[in-house]
């Protein structure tokens, strides 16, 4: 776990900073991508540079949603379920077994668990155990991220919006 006098939005723009592109959210559908076989509808566009000050001082004044792609080693979850707390100690026991106990987690604005963590071992491995070891423990609740059945594009990482990082204060 992410020490608490680590900021999260000193962590959020980290990984901001160092992604060579970015999504932004859309008020509306703004792609239709087939994908195995399937239809997915994106509200996230891609845009292909990297991150300037301007799209940071957007995000931070809650003028624009971002996501970031997830790198090698990088995994998020986002619990919706009403059980968080169980998850969240079913999932920090889970991930101690991979010597993982640096990660982020947040409630988003809509009063959802969202955990950002890093791996070395390999990231569908560990989120093959994860979605495995959960499900023998809870209903299924959540999702996890990268997922190989799903669209590059899906597989991506929401940042916080501005009234997360104003209610962590």
């Amino acid at each position: 776990m992410i020490d608490q006098s680590t900021n999260l939005k000193e962590e959020i723009l980290l990984l901001l900073r160092r992604s060579s592109f970015y999504y932004t959210k859309a008020p509306n559908i703004v792609e239709k991508i087939s994908f195995n076989g399937r239809k997915f509808y994106s509200k996230y566009l891609l845009v292909q540079k990297n991150p300037d000050e301007e799209l940071i001082k957007k995000y931070l004044n809650g003028n624009v949603k971002v996501a970031i792609p997830l790198k090698n080693g990088e995994v998020f979850i986002r619990f919706y379920g009403k059980e968080w707390r169980r998850f969240f100690y079913l999932l920090n026991k889970l991930l101690k077994e991979f010597q993982i106990e640096l990660f982020l987690f947040f409630m988003d604005e809509n009063k959802r668990l969202n955990i950002f963590f890093k791996t070395k071992e390999k990231e569908a491995e560990v989120v093959k155990y994860l979605s495995v070891k959960l499900e023998e423990l809870m209903e299924r609740e959540w999702k996890i991220l990268p997922n190989e059945t799903l669209p590059k594009n899906y597989n991506i990482f929401p940042l916080p919006s501005k009234e997360v990082f104003e209610s962590q204060n």
